[in-house]
C-alpha cells in the first residue's frame, strides 16, 4: 500500500484539504500531512491558511493532530494580530 494520501474536510465554519505522507504502509498509521484551510464562506469569510501538521493515528478510531499554519489570504473587513496560526485537532476516523 502507498505511504500517500489525500484528504478533504468540511465543517460548519470552512473547509480544508491536505497531502499525507504516512509513517508506515497504511492509512491508519500517523503521518505528516501539507495542508490548506479556508474559515468562513462567502460573507462570512475569514481567511486562508496553508500549513504542516503531525497526525497522530491509534490503532482503531482515535486520532490528534498539531501543526502551524501561515495565512496567505484574508478578509479585509477584519483585522489579525499575527499571519501564523496553531492548529490542532482531535476526533474519530473511519478507514475505508
Amino acid at each position: 500500500m502507498p505511504k500517500l494520501s489525500a484528504q478533504l474536510g468540511a465543517g460548519i465554519e470552512g473547509f480544508s484539504g491536505g497531502l499525507n505522507y504516512h509513517i508506515y504502509p497504511s492509512v491508519r498509521s500517523p503521518y505528516f500531512s501539507f495542508q490548506a484551510w479556508q474559515q468562513g464562506f462567502a460573507t462570512e469569510y475569514k481567511a486562508s491558511y496553508a500549513g504542516a501538521m503531525f497526525v497522530y493515528r491509534a490503532d482503531k478510531l482515535l486520532q490528534a493532530g498539531l501543526g502551524a499554519g501561515y495565512r496567505f489570504h484574508k478578509n479585509p473587513a477584519i483585522e489579525y494580530d499575527s499571519k501564523f496560526i496553531l492548529m490542532f485537532n482531535l476526533g474519530l476516523y473511519f478507514p475505508l
